[in-house]
């Protein structure tokens, strides 16, 4: 069966250079439509605020930064999610934002 398709693709070498031609144009037209992103999204965009209290322990820092600073973040339109941490002199706070937000709008 192989020798047969190998004997009439000799016989017509036009014909195959054709086909050929066609589904190279066609495999190049399908990927530059492909809508594939380069970077895609696979975790949601975050954004991390870090504070530093200097003197304070890290229930000082809850209480006077960390609590104030989350409850003013809440109310920004887009965000997902907030976590945050508190240690001695320091207060990290992570907003992760909705999966439907793009990060360029956040200002």
């Amino acid at each position: 069966m192989l020798t047969r398709i190998i004997r009439w693709s000799l016989g017509r070498p036009r014909l195959l250079a054709a086909i050929a031609a066609t589904l190279f144009l066609l495999g190049a037209w399908s990927v530059r439509t492909l809508p594939l992103e380069v970077f895609p999204a696979i975790a949601p965009a975050q954004m991390l605020v870090q504070t530093e209290a200097p003197g304070l322990v890290a229930d000082q820092v809850e209480q006077l930064v960390t609590r104030p600073l989350e409850l003013a973040l809440t109310g920004a339109p887009g965000i997902g999610s907030i976590r945050s941490d508190s240690a001695p002199g320091l207060s990290v706070i992570t907003l992760s934002l909705a999966r439907s937000r793009n990060l360029d709008s956040v200002r």
